[in-house]
Order: C-alpha cells, then structure tokens, then sequence
C-alpha cells in the first residue's frame, strides 16, 4: 500500500498513478508517480507527485523520498524534472558527494566515467551547456546567485572546478570573458562553497622557456589564458582550502 498509507492530510488519487522498479544510485528502489489532493474539504489542493522507496544494506535503513507539486494552472514538467534531480542528489551516509562544474567537456567526460565506478560517489554534474541525452544541471559560474543556490541544494563534499575558458587563443580575442570565467567564476565558487575544492592548473603558469617544469619554478604567464588561470590560483591560496593538479 506504499505510499497511500504514509500520508494524513493529503491522499493519492488512483487517476495516472503508477507504480514501477528503478534504482537509486546503485541501488534498487521502487517509484511511485501520480496525482495528490488533500484529504479536507474545506480545501481544494493537489497536483502531480513522485516517490523513492529504497534499501540501504550498509545502514540498514529505508528510505522515503517524496516530492509534491502545487502549482496550478502552469506547465508542471519543468518541475518534474528538477524535482528528480533533486531526488537524485539525496545520499545515503557512506557516500561521498561530489559537485563537477564543466563536467561535459573532453575531460570532464574522462572524470566521470572513472568517478561513476565507484559505489561510494555520488556525482552531480553540472555544465553551461548540457547537450540532449546528457544527465546534468545546468550552470554558469558567472552566476554567483544560482551557484549558491545550487551548492545549497544539492549540498556536496567536494567540488571539483573543470569550468573554465581554455581555448587560449579565444582568451587573447577576448580577456574581459576570460576572466569573467576563469577568475571571477572561481571566486564566486570561493565565496559559496567552504569544503574542500579540487582546481585544475595549466602549463600555461610558465613562459615555456624551459620544462618540464615542477610546481615551485618561477611562474610567468605570457598568454590572457596563462594569467587567468594564475589569479585564480591565487585567490584558491588565499582560501587556503585547495587541491590544485
């Protein structure tokens, strides 16, 4: 009778109600997806649900994952969509969540896929653009208000920033862009997020004199893209919570 019986003010209506198996992570679970309305009749309320109902062994406890809807008169799907990511992002206490930003590029795609084999992480990945087909928020590090929103929401253990403005000549035909993404959308990261936070540097730091080059020779970028990546470095050193490769 899951979930009718879980409810007291609110009941489930048998039109469009469906129950079927899905997973959650790696988990199996079923979903329960219909329509609610309150119980009261003095009152006339309602709209489209979704449910999670899972095992976690490692704890062993059951978990309950609800979602209702009220929003009248507009296009719910959009809701729906979001409501299940947000689903997506509840973890289990042994799990380790991770936030990816730029998780759609070449090695974004290379860090998922060696990320999503382990059990134990969880991965929201989140990208400007997201491509059809692709599992993913979408997210601009420019926008500070719903990086701090998302990062609220979703609330992760570590963030690995793979957002950045990297082709380098791009970045010499426009710097004010440039550093809008590589210095500015790691500040705004910064000031919204006090975990620990895995940031990629480049070979670019150097002037390209010599090398190979280890993390203490003497940095002197000469390209937009080079001195972006080096203040952002700076800004990570003086958070003093950083990871940088």
């Amino acid at each position: 009778n899951w979930p009718k019986d879980n409810y007291k003010t609110i009941q489930i209506n048998n039109y469009k109600f469906k129950l079927d198996k899905t997973n959650h992570g790696d988990t199996f679970a079923y979903r329960a997806q219909g329509i609610w309305e309150t119980v009261s009749l003095n009152e006339s309320k309602g709209g489209p649900f979704r449910s999670y109902l899972f095992y976690d062994s490692v704890n062993d406890l059951t978990y309950h994952l609800n979602f209702l809807i009220h929003h009248p008169g507009d296009d719910k799907s959009i809701f729906m969509r979001q409501m299940d990511m947000i689903i997506k992002t509840f973890r289990t206490p042994t799990e380790i969540r991770i936030l990816i930003t730029g998780a759609f590029g070449q090695l974004g795609h290379s860090l998922q896929s060696v990320l999503s084999k382990k059990s134990y992480y969880e991965l929201v990945c989140t990208g400007r653009k997201i491509k059809k087909g692709q599992e993913g928020i979408p997210l601009d590090i420019r926008n500070q208000v719903a990086l701090k929103e998302l990062i609220n929401t979703t609330a992760p253990d570590i963030l690995i920033n793979l957002a950045a403005m990297t082709n380098v000549d791009a970045c010499e035909l426009n710097p004010k862009l440039a550093g809008e993404i590589n210095v500015a959308g790691l500040q705004h990261i910064c000031d919204s997020f006090e975990g620990k936070i895995i940031h990629l540097s480049t070979d670019y730091v150097f002037d390209g004199t010599s090398g190979p080059y280890k993390e203490d020779d003497p940095l002197n970028p000469l390209s937009i893209y080079g001195k972006t990546k080096l203040a952002s470095e700076y800004i990570l050193l003086e958070k003093d919570l950083f990871i940088y490769f």
